[in-house]
């Protein structure tokens, strides 16, 4: 008894390790992991109706893997997006808004800006944050993007950066688009990173 549930729990971690690989887009390959929990399955459970279910689990798994991006971005030029939020200046901040006729939210003005050009990126700050490389204030360039946090959400906001330490963000009710600085105070508090999408994410 104390043998299968040691055996259950490595199980519940591979599939964990599975799931957390291939949601995030790792280059581990998921087979071996599959191999491997279809061993511990074989080897230590007695029941055919288990071992059968493990493999159907193991094999929609590791199909996943194979499966294309869920979002296109292509080549972006940075400039490009700049422009076409700045011209977004003064629009109303409407929340779930991502066109300049209904008005915009934060992350709905880096959707638009991006689809404009070409590009399939996530809607909501949270996706966004999620689907960007890492970038340091440093390495920032005109069309990344920067995230911020306030109370306890891990992203609660996003802006695009345009060059000389502004950016340009949709900021809340009863306001408009409009540009700030990412070294004034409040901003600076609240800062996270700046992220910038890959070709293909």
């Amino acid at each position: 008894m104390l043998r299968s549930l040691e055996c259950v729990c490595q199980l519940v971690d591979l599939l964990a390790r599975m799931r957390y690989w291939l949601h995030i887009g790792s280059n581990v390959e998921p087979l071996p992991v599959a191999s491997m929990t279809l061993a511990i399955a074989t080897r230590h459970l007695r029941s055919d109706t288990v071992r059968v279910l493990v493999l159907m689990l193991v094999l929609s798994l590791a199909g996943c893997a194979s499966a294309p991006s869920r979002y296109q971005v292509g080549q972006v030029d940075g400039s490009q997006i700049v422009r076409l939020a700045e011209a977004q200046l003064g629009r109303p901040y409407r929340y779930g808004g991502a066109t300049p006729a209904r008005g915009f939210d934060c992350s709905g003005l880096v959707y638009y800006v991006h689809s404009e050009n070409g590009a399939n990126v996530p809607r909501t700050a949270g996706e966004q944050y999620r689907y960007t490389a890492p970038l340091k204030k440093q390495e920032l360039r005109p069309g990344d993007l920067v995230f911020f946090r306030s109370g306890r959400a891990i992203v609660s906001h996003v802006g695009i950066y345009l060059g000389d330490n502004r950016f340009i963000h949709a900021p809340g009710r009863g306001r408009s688009v409009s540009v700030e600085r990412l070294d004034a105070p409040y901003w600076q508090d609240h800062y996270i990173r700046g992220g910038r999408f890959a070709q293909s994410i």
